[in-house]
């Protein structure tokens, strides 16, 4: 390894060491890649982690929506494991009126706290409001084409910036590894 493209590097004991380096240090920019530093084992062993500890709040049955770290509850949490300041303890973001969880990354809620929050995943994020998540919520197949204008596109090969009009999709991802059950008219849970 070339000396100019070593960063750091750090002793960890029983001659082992974690090297931060560049690679791919050719004589021409464009052969050039950015280091990449990972450390998968431990993004895994921290996951695992957070997955374990979460277990008891995302199987309770007023569980209503779960991401990665976070959770919408029901009932409130004991006040031993909610602080806005300490690491590892859950966080109070709002007190929800009204909400519609529908899919991953696909939520409405109205809060005393934050007023409405709208998360949709995907390019119709613009196009969903409370109302489309009312509708969703009764017809989940509902599938809604939109127009949308993008004023501001830019073709890096051209050099050129353009105004773009087209049609969006408005729809739920219901065709993910987290199957929703709706039966009957009624939300039933998941299917993993």
């Amino acid at each position: 390894m070339r000396q100019e493209s070593w960063l750091d590097g750090d002793y960890l004991g029983n001659d082992k060491y974690v090297l931060s380096y560049y690679t791919n240090m050719g004589d021409t920019i464009d052969r050039w890649d950015p280091p990449k530093n990972s450390a998968i084992q431990i993004a895994a062993a921290i996951t695992a982690c957070s997955s374990i500890y979460m277990y008891p709040y995302i199987s309770r049955d007023d569980c209503y929506y779960t991401d990665t770290d976070s959770v919408v509850l029901g009932k409130p949490l004991p006040e031993e494991v909610v602080s806005s300041s300490i690491i590892g303890k859950f966080k109070l973001e709002a007190r929800i009126k009204k909400g519609f969880f529908l899919a991953p990354k696909s939520y409405y809620y109205s809060s005393k706290d934050k007023g409405d929050v709208i998360k949709y995943k995907g390019a119709a994020k613009e196009h969903v409001d409370a109302e489309w998540f009312e509708t969703q919520y009764k017809h989940p197949e509902n599938i809604v084409q939109r127009e949308f204008v993008s004023n501001f596109r830019v073709n890096v090969k051209k050099l050129s910036v353009y105004k773009r009009k087209g049609k969006v999709t408005v729809a739920l991802a219901l065709n993910n590894k987290r199957m929703l059950l709706h039966i009957g008219g009624k939300w039933i849970g998941r299917r993993k």
